[in-house]
């Protein structure tokens, strides 16, 4: 499951302030068709991995394309 959050820094910040396990560094996509998009995946206390997502401005490829994947923003 992914949690999408406009201020991505913010939530991260959140996450280790009250000792959330992080999977990793957050990932950072500056090329490509998903370049504005970050996440990182964490686990809750019991051992589940989710992930933290963000892309509040957009992806590249919406830029030219026609048909759009679900925007959580826009929901």
């Amino acid at each position: 499951m992914a949690f999408y959050v406009d201020d991505f820094d913010a939530a991260l910040t959140h996450l280790k302030l009250h000792g959330v396990r992080l999977l990793g560094k957050p990932t950072y996509r500056n090329t490509g068709p998903s370049a504005g998009q970050t996440w990182v995946y964490f686990l809750t206390p019991w051992g589940m991995q989710l992930e933290l997502v963000s892309f509040p401005e957009d992806k590249r490829y919406e830029r030219t394309a026609t048909t759009m994947l679900w925007q959580p923003a826009s929901a």
